[in-house]
């Protein structure tokens, strides 16, 4: 709700814009930590997925004028596959890139 209204209220704008902001800081802290500039960083969920907060994070990534320190891309498996993804971590389960391939492909 709050982001659908971010283009035409104020307080919305001024809400998403600091959900944004606080996001970005979040990525260049952890960028740094990852060692590839741009970082990939992908979006989850009903509030990050939306345009008026992925227009806001991109240009809370490139406030400081240098490059920014990651860039937006899809996720690699939707949210219901992910979180198979860390069943298998946690069941010990070693993961590669065929499992990853059929995980993905399981959703089609």
């Amino acid at each position: 709700m709050i982001t659908a209204a971010a283009d035409t209220s104020p307080l919305a704008d001024r809400t998403v814009r600091f959900l944004a902001e606080k996001t970005a800081r979040g990525v260049r802290l952890l960028s740094a930590l990852i060692g590839e500039r741009p970082a990939p960083v992908a979006l989850a969920g009903a509030v990050a997925t939306d345009p008026a907060f992925r227009r806001r994070l991109a240009a809370a990534l490139r406030a400081d004028g240098d490059e920014a320190p990651a860039t937006i891309v899809a996720p690699a498996l939707d949210p219901l596959r992910g979180a198979a993804l860390l069943a298998f971590e946690a069941a010990g389960i070693p993961w590669n890139d065929t499992r990853q391939v059929r995980l993905a492909a399981s959703g089609r």
